[in-house]
């Protein structure tokens, strides 16, 4: 008798523990994201100096061509602002485009950007 129940305990335990067990499905399906914006906010000049536009451009590379996109780039000044000096409020700079266009509209970006840190460059240098 307990070879009989020990037997069928065993059965009964191996079939809940085999068939409990779920089918794995194949989810074969494609899954693509899209880079709609990115901001860039910051408080240092040298973080606009030194930023990295090709991987700006990689982020757009897997849009759609048509699918549309806004970079906004902004610095925001720390300096407390003294009366007769020249000083910078804050600079924001936004394009938006479609993703076949992001390497024209990145290069107008970089240059805008590149003429601010220049000019700020000279007038920190005449505050001196």
């Amino acid at each position: 008798m307990k070879l009989r129940s020990l037997l069928f305990t065993s059965f009964l335990i191996f079939s809940l523990t085999t068939f409990a067990q779920s089918d794995k499905t194949k989810n074969d399906s494609i899954v693509t994201n899209s880079v709609t914006a990115i901001n860039i906010d910051t408080d240092n000049v040298d973080d606009l100096r030194n930023f990295d536009w090709e991987e700006m451009l990689e982020f757009f590379s897997e849009n759609e061509a048509d699918q549309e996109f806004k970079f906004s780039i902004a610095y925001q000044n720390p300096d407390k602002k003294e009366e007769g000096k020249f000083s910078y409020d804050n600079f924001k700079f936004s394009v938006t485009g479609k993703s076949k266009d992001a390497e024209k509209l990145l290069q107008n970006t970089e240059k805008v950007v590149s003429k601010f840190v220049k000019i700020y460059d000279q007038k920190s240098t005449d505050k001196q």
